[in-house]
């Protein structure tokens, strides 16, 4: 009897001991830290406007949902938070500069980076500064998502660092210096961190454009595990999915490269420059190009699998956002698209008097949200 007291109290301090060092899964920009685009729960499907919420700039911050809040920055410098069902302000916190970064959020803690060269954590429910971390270096922004894994925060800067940081002080770990700019977000796929870099092109010799380097950094230490230069600019945020990496550049090639040691798996050319983030479900990835065709080709073997086009001049897609079989993709024509994952068919669209670009969606509990460059979000369901 007495064995089997002291077996249950010893099991019973095990348990609370890993609870106390178990970190809340991160509500992150993308949907995961691998940047697929794709979303858990039910799809919206209503199509109604469910609540507005204006600001004073732009809203190309994709808003994230935790624990019944919306996060979000805005080129008004704020970031607020709102409630999720009613779009009702429950803060707002002010920052020295320009908010394109989207948040995450984990461990009552919301994340964002400014063009003020800080990166903030703020407590989620009453936003409250908690700590800030400055980039000591005269062109220090930071325009891309933070990550979260492991009890660090990574995030990328103007100055061409990667940096990782302990999430609950800030306090530096590494940093990882690249050849370019980080201006997007690092995807986390076991253990590795993986950072777009670019370089400008020097206007004043012929033929010279932007290129890029894509950086696979080891996440406990900061060391380079491989690196893949190319002559074209990337695309600023790579989706990781089984093992691959997918990003586009504006030389028209879309790439698959392995995870583990950058060799490419395959490319596809598209019909123009690649801007748009990718995103991926079960065999197949998604993304758009310059002319507004989306595409989905198979994930191992970059077959094209179907394609979609509106023939609308001068429209372009941007992130598609992904749940279960359905695909949301928002336009610069005031328009997100819901297609058939499978066959690429149009089931439905949202379209109102938006603004004239609309960021890439998040979807949570049957409700989408966005910003736009009206200076609003948008809730719809």
């Amino acid at each position: 009897m007495q064995s089997s007291k002291f077996i249950f109290v010893a099991m019973a301090v095990l348990v609370v001991l890993a609870g106390g060092c178990a970190h809340e899964v991160p509500t992150v920009f993308r949907g995961d830290m691998a940047r697929t685009g794709v979303f858990t729960g039910i799809p919206p499907e209503g199509g109604k406007l469910s609540w507005t919420f204006e600001t004073g700039g732009w809203v190309s911050s994709s808003p994230i949902v935790a624990d019944g809040l919306v996060y979000f920055g805005s080129d008004d410098h704020l970031f607020y938070a709102v409630d999720s069902k009613t779009g009702q302000q429950k803060w707002q916190f002010a920052t020295g500069g320009v908010i394109t970064s989207s948040p995450a959020v984990a461990d009552g803690t919301v994340y964002f980076g400014s063009m003020d060269n800080h990166l903030y954590a703020l407590d989620a429910r009453v936003g409250e500064l908690k700590w800030k971390f400055k980039v000591r270096h005269a062109n220090g922004s930071i325009s891309g998502a933070p990550a979260l894994d492991g009890g660090h925060v990574y995030f990328g800067a103007w100055d061409g660092n990667l940096y990782a940081l302990n999430s609950r002080t800030g306090t530096e770990k590494w940093r990882f210096p690249t050849d370019g700019r980080i201006e997007g977000c690092p995807a986390i796929l076991d253990g590795i961190v993986y950072v777009v870099a670019s370089r400008l092109g020097n206007p004043d010799r012929a033929g010279k454009r932007d290129s890029s380097t894509l950086y696979a950094v080891d996440a406990k230490n900061g060391t380079l595990s491989w690196k893949l230069e190319l002559q074209d600019k990337i695309a600023r945020v790579p989706a990781c999915s089984d093992g691959t990496v997918y990003f586009g550049d504006e030389g028209r090639t879309f790439h698959a490269v392995d995870a583990m040691t950058g060799k490419h798996r395959w490319t596809f050319t598209a019909e123009d420059a690649i801007f748009g983030f990718p995103a991926v479900a079960d065999d197949t990835v998604f993304f758009s190009d310059e002319s507004g065709i989306f595409y989905a080709l198979g994930g191992k073997t970059g077959r094209l699998k179907w394609v979609f086009n509106t023939q609308m001049q001068y429209e372009k897609m941007v992130a598609p956002s992904i749940v279960g079989d359905t695909i949301y993709l928002g336009s610069t024509q005031s328009t997100i698209y819901v297609l058939d994952r499978n066959t690429g068919e149009q089931v439905m669209e949202f379209s109102s008097n938006l603004g004239n670009t609309i960021y890439a969606p998040t979807i949570s509990g049957g409700v989408m949200y966005f910003g736009s460059s009206d200076n609003n979000v948008y809730a719809f369901e």
